[in-house]
């Protein structure tokens, strides 16, 4: 229920549906391999980008605890050279995938995890006012008022 409070909920859910069935990315992953080597960004960046479409479709079939999975796991695959890959993602993959997992540790009140995300997200998108959104909520659950409250100024 509130995912779907979101403003871009819907717009998610179109774009998770339009971006095929949960299996097509768990095959290509599969096709993919785990064992990629460190070096290889091209390969990191593919399997960043898959991981975090399926965790997109994940939400749209509501597998919630695997669409975590897979945001985190596509963070992790991200983070091992963050510079590099986050260029080799396409579009605003980088910033959704940020927001993504923003979310699900929002969500499980990791919120040190989650505004470190939020905060990565506002430098790529300062005006997007969800984000802002998110990131004064972060800030509030953490007790921080007047932190969140400058956030709307």
């Amino acid at each position: 229920q509130l995912l779907k409070s979101f403003t871009g909920y819907n717009a998610w859910m179109a774009n998770a549906a339009r971006g095929g069935p949960l299996d097509k990315f768990t095959s290509e992953l599969n096709e993919l391999g785990n064992d990629i080597p460190n070096d290889d960004l091209e390969r990191l960046a593919k399997r960043t980008t898959l991981l975090s479409r399926r965790g997109r479709r994940n939400v749209y079939e509501q597998k919630f605890e695997d669409a975590k999975n897979d945001f985190e796991a596509a963070y992790k695959c991200l983070n091992i050279n963050y510079d590099a890959i986050k260029d080799l993602l396409e579009d605003d993959e980088h910033a959704r995938l940020l927001e993504w997992v923003g979310m699900v540790r929002h969500l499980r009140y990791d919120l040190d995890g989650a505004l470190t995300c939020y905060e990565r997200c506002c430098d790529l998108e300062p005006i997007n006012a969800e984000l802002l959104v998110k990131r004064a909520g972060v800030k509030m659950d953490g007790g921080n008022h007047e932190e969140a409250m400058t956030l709307f100024e």
